[in-house]
């Protein structure tokens, strides 16, 4: 997947797990837990966590980094390359290269 919203996900699911106990506190009062509720409700309670701890002049940063490539999908980057180059290795390895 390389497309929106994917990086945008992905970055959510990192906040949530660095910060789940803050989450889950947050919503305490919810008649279903987080971890219960349909993918795309989940990440907006994130989202929505997330963004009231943004202060105003950063938001747009935080925005614009929120939904940019992943390192793997910029293949411009040298962790794409990195991440290319064991990949081809550990194919190699195992006699399909």
């Amino acid at each position: 997947m390389v497309r929106p919203p994917y990086p945008v996900a992905v970055r959510l699911c990192v906040i949530a797990s660095e910060r789940f106990g803050e989450l889950d506190a947050h919503y305490h009062a919810l008649p279903t837990p987080l971890l219960r509720l349909p993918p795309h409700r989940y990440l907006n309670m994130v989202y929505s966590w997330a963004i009231e701890r943004v202060s105003h002049d950063k938001l747009e940063d935080w925005l614009r980094d929120l939904e940019d490539l992943l390192p793997w999908q910029d293949t411009s980057s040298e962790a794409a390359a990195d991440i290319e180059s064991e990949s081809f290795m550990a194919m190699a390895a195992k006699g399909g290269g």
